[in-house]
């Protein structure tokens, strides 16, 4: 019984001790300590990696003292807000574990950015709703989402509350059309084993074996198409292909070609500017409908 005693007088002292430090100790210089720090936990006054009961007791103790409507220094709401973005990143496992993994504030955000696409945005919490949740027994993170839908609804009044849930995915759009525009499409596209021009990819040149027609390979061609029956079926697909390929170029000449002589009627005989466009008329190739009409006539397609 003596032993209980004497712990008891022990610890009074120091409570007592405690209090009076509280007292004295100036409520501006206790804030602009907590606004200046980086570091969550000391803001709460708690070891690094405390449990979240540990994480609530600090919480209550810090939010009840630094309330604006208990303590009276200019600087208390700002550190009372400090206070609740601690703790609801402290108490929120992804923030947490994302705080934890690079212990500092400052990486914290950037990398919470990295990782959610989103900026970790202090405005998005109300320091009195929290503190307000806390002691109704409410859930937190509830509140927080809660708010967050009300920010994205004062910023789009017009949204329909069904449509603004679909609103953060809304920024992998544009990533979406690129993939889809640009990207799949070379996934997609055939692996090309010969073509119509001489180029780096295409540098040997052959003709086809029933009609002669010129077109080009690397030595990927040689590689796929190894014997001579693979070979002669790919050139009866490639003598339709050049087919085309003439009639798309001869296409594209004769349009141009008929773009060229409307122009030409807009300016009298001899002008400066339908000099120009007879001489844009001469340069014109014709070699693809030239060839055209001789392939026609080879393959008997009239």
């Amino acid at each position: 019984m003596e032993g209980t005693e004497e712990n008891k007088n022990k610890e009074e002292p120091n409570k007592e001790e405690e209090k009076k430090t509280e007292e004295t100790t100036d409520p501006d210089t206790e804030c602009e300590k907590i606004i200046n720090s980086h570091d969550y936990y000391e803001i709460l006054g708690v070891k690094n990696g405390a449990t979240e009961e540990e994480l609530k007791k600090a919480y209550k103790k810090k939010a009840i003292k630094f309330h604006p409507d208990k303590n009276h220094s200019p600087k208390a709401e700002e550190a009372f807000k400090r206070i609740s973005t601690a703790y609801t990143t402290l108490t929120d496992p992804k923030k947490k574990e994302i705080y934890d993994k690079y212990g500092s504030e400052e990486q914290f955000r950037e990398k919470y950015y990295q990782e959610h696409q989103q900026q970790f945005n202090e405005q998005e919490i109300d320091p009195f709703d929290i503190f307000e949740a806390f002691f109704s027994g409410a859930d937190i993170n509830e509140v927080l989402r809660n708010r967050r839908r009300n920010v994205q609804r004062r910023a789009n009044p017009n949204i329909n509350p069904k449509v603004a849930k679909f609103l953060p995915f809304l920024q992998f759009v544009p990533f979406i059309l690129m993939f889809l525009t640009y990207i799949l499409p070379i996934l997609l596209q055939e692996k090309k084993y010969y073509d119509f021009e001489m180029s780096y990819d295409f540098p040997y040149k052959r003709n086809t074996y029933k009609n002669k027609i010129p077109y080009y390979i690397g030595n990927d061609f040689v590689q796929k198409y190894n014997n001579l029956n693979d070979i002669r079926i790919k050139e009866n697909e490639i003598e339709k292909k050049y087919f085309n390929y003439l009639e798309e170029k001869c296409t594209e000449n004769q349009k141009y070609r008929h773009q060229l002589e409307i122009k030409k009627k807009y300016y009298k005989e001899g002008s400066y500017y339908r000099s120009l466009i007879d001489k844009e008329l001469s340069k014109l190739d014709s070699t693809a409908c030239d060839k055209l009409t001789e392939y026609k006539e080879k393959m008997e397609i009239n």
